[in-house]
Order: structure tokens, then C-alpha cells, then sequence
């Protein structure tokens, strides 16, 4: 297959670079969907468990992403005092832009494009999407050293009548610490 004849998800892309960061063969990607109880269980706040296959030549693929934000098309995407791997990415005739890249704390992709598939007049990795990524990755790395990080947010007993059994509930505050953004409203 030659270099850029076939589409890739920027999930699945992420997902390969988050392979890179952690030094693991096929990390599949998640996120949450909901924190509500299901079929009297908690949904999981952290990723399904890592593949036991070390990624061979790790230091090398890492050293080669960093050069690219050090020295290359991503500089766009250095941030003071961090260390910082990633790469750019633009599609033929400008239509798709990205950067992804990693930290020492988070796995990040950023795409830029039209829904409509037209080009975007200059637009390549290196430019707004790579400042994107900085601009992403040097707020929320703050909010990520503030939180305890939690794997599963812990259940509560229902005391009501209504509810007789003692399903367990989400712990509206463990996930409001863990989630900033997050509405304790929303957590049923």
C-alpha cells in the first residue's frame, strides 16, 4: 500500500500513537459514554485493560515524532517544559489538515477540514491544527494534575423505597472532581 492512498480514522490514528506512548502493541481507544449504572453495574472511567505485547522499537519511534515537533513540520506544537512527540498530516488538495501527538500526560488528535470535502486554502498539519493540539494539551494537562484520578467511580446505596435494592449509583462528586466540565445534574 503506498503512503496516503487509503483514509484513516483520526480514532484509529490516535490510537496508533497512543500504542507509541504507552510502548504497547494495538492499545484500542476509548472513551466514556455515560456514568450511569448498567444492569445494576458502574460503567468503567478508565481504558479496557493494555495489551501484554511490548511495541518493539518504541525509543526509536518516539525519538523520530519528537524530532518532527523540535525540528520539523509540528514546531507549531512544542510546548515549554513539556516533552512533546507528534506529526503532521495534509491531504492532497488541502481538503484534511491534522496533528497528533503525545505528552508526557495525554494522547491528542486534531483534524481540520470541511464537511464538504473542499479545500482549505493553505491549510497544512503544522499550522492551526498543530496549534490546536498546544492550546488543548496546555490547558487540560493542568486539570489532569489536579484530579485523583479515580479508575471507577464508587457506587452509593439507595435508601429509598423506591429503590429497595441496593443498586449502586455514581458518585456524583468522585466524578465531578474527576471531570471538570462535568454537570453533576447529568450523573443519574
Amino acid at each position: 500500500m503506498a503512503l496516503g492512498t487509503n483514509e484513516v480514522s483520526l480514532l484509529d490514528l490516535t490510537g496508533a500513537f497512543a500504542s507509541v506512548r504507552a510502548g504497547r502493541a494495538k492499545l484500542k481507544p476509548w472513551g466514556i459514554t455515560a456514568f450511569a449504572s448498567d444492569a445494576g453495574g458502574l460503567r468503567s472511567l478508565g481504558p479496557p485493560a493494555a495489551p501484554e505485547k511490548e511495541l518493539p522499537h518504541k525509543e526509536q519511534l518516539t525519538r523520530l515524532l519528537r524530532d518532527v515537533v523540535e525540528h520539523g513540520t509540528g514546531r507549531a506544537a512544542a510546548v515549554d517544559g513539556a516533552s512533546v512527540a507528534g506529526k503532521t498530516g495534509t491531504s492532497q488538495d488541502h481538503r484534511d489538515a491534522w496533528f497528533v501527538g503525545f505528552s508526557d500526560d495525554l494522547v491528542v488528535g486534531v483534524w481540520t477540514g470541511n464537511d464538504d470535502r473542499s479545500p482549505m486554502k493553505g491549510m497544512t498539519g503544522g499550522s492551526l491544527p498543530a496549534q490546536i493540539w498546544k492550546n488543548f494539551v496546555t490547558t487540560a494537562t493542568p486539570l489532569l494534575a489536579r484530579s485523583n484520578k479515580p479508575e471507577v467511580a464508587e457506587g452509593t446505596e439507595s435508601t429509598s423505597p423506591r429503590q429497595a435494592s441496593t443498586q449502586p449509583q455514581c458518585n456524583q462528586t468522585a466524578c465531578a472532581v474527576r471531570y471538570n466540565s462535568f454537570r453533576a445534574s447529568d450523573c443519574t
